[in-house]
């Protein structure tokens, strides 16, 4: 990829931000005095009320050429902006602003909340301090219709994190946060709705001796072995030390890490209008922080060698 100057960066940014404004006044326009024109022609005639259907077909065109320049302008930024940014911290192989983590690679993860809807978007793929990483912002939903209404429940919007340990866990441990006021029975259907009968696993309950622990976090394993062996009271500190900088579950599965990172918020956006170096330099330090925010919570498990120290490659735990 050629180089750019932030002159030329920041003349771009503006020209493909005009565009977009303008495609979506003229959507707005047209919808709007084509919904009145087709109103006032049920009444008036047939002239007004095809005038009327033209001129909301013009203001659904113009949404179309906004949304794709929504998108351009969200793949240039990516491209030149949050790219670069993320080649600060880490090797980066791939950035795609509008894809998210596979949607079959989502249905094995039965510790994620129930839903029948899933999006996301800003896919991170390297490798960060030796092992590989998958960072992307998700929304998971439930939808459901009574026929006359559409209800939307956002089970969880936020971060997916999946990064690769040193060894390979026998089995599979979820560790997810206690929500207040919610019986754990109900927190349980909910959390395994549609995905642990669909992959055919069995699940244990467990507590450890940690009632700080026992009090923040469901744990549940099928090797309870495996469990505790990554549980040890050192791992279960930091584990409470990531959830009180932000609400968070964690999956150990294979040779993976997990982790649903609850921030309530989607990151890695470009936000506002850029209009000099200044508003690109805050957009550089919004994507460092976003990227931190995620990082600095794996960098705190990091510090247990027996689980990412890559010299144990070929170890596995729980056998």
């Amino acid at each position: 990829m050629s180089t750019i100057s932030n002159q030329d960066l920041i003349l771009e940014l503006k020209t493909m931000q005009r565009k977009q404004n303008v495609m979506l006044a003229l959507a707005v326009l047209g919808l709007f005095f084509g919904f009145l024109i087709f109103i006032v022609g049920i009444f008036e005639g047939a002239a007004a009320v095809i005038t009327g259907i033209v001129i909301l077909g013009a203001g659904i065109l113009f949404l179309a050429l906004w949304a794709s320049r929504k998108k351009d302008l969200k793949n240039f930024a990516g491209e030149r902006i949050t790219a670069p940014v993320l080649r600060e911290f880490m090797e980066l192989e791939s950035f795609d602003p509008n894809a998210f983590t596979d949607r079959e690679e989502l249905k094995t993860l039965s510790f994620l909340p129930g839903h029948n809807t899933e999006h996301g978007s800003d896919l991170i793929r390297g490798i960060y301090k030796g092992n590989r990483l998958e960072l992307c912002d998700l929304t998971l939903q439930t939808i459901t219709s009574t026929g006359k209404t559409v209800i939307v429940v956002t089970n969880f919007q936020g971060q997916l994190l999946s990064y690769g340990l040193g060894r390979t866990v026998e089995g599979c441990v979820e560790i997810t946060k206690k929500t207040a006021g919610k019986p754990d029975g109900i927190l349980k259907r909910m959390r395994n709705w549609g995905t642990s009968v669909s992959s055919g696993r069995t699940f244990e309950n467990l507590e450890t001796e940690n009632e700080a622990f026992n009090r923040m976090f469901d744990v549940r394993a099928e090797n309870p072995h495996t469990a505790f062996l990554i549980l040890t009271p050192q791992f279960m500190e930091r584990l409470m030390e990531v959830n009180e900088r932000e609400a968070t579950d964690f999956c150990f599965t294979g040779d993976r890490l997990y982790m649903a990172i609850r921030s309530e918020e989607d990151r890695f956006e470009i936000g506002g209008t850029i209009e000099n170096a200044s508003d690109v330099e805050t957009v550089r330090q919004a994507i460092r922080a976003d990227f931190m925010a995620a990082a600095s919570l794996l960098d705190v498990l990091r510090e247990n060698e027996f689980l990412f120290t890559q010299e144990t490659q070929n170890r596995s735990i729980g056998k």
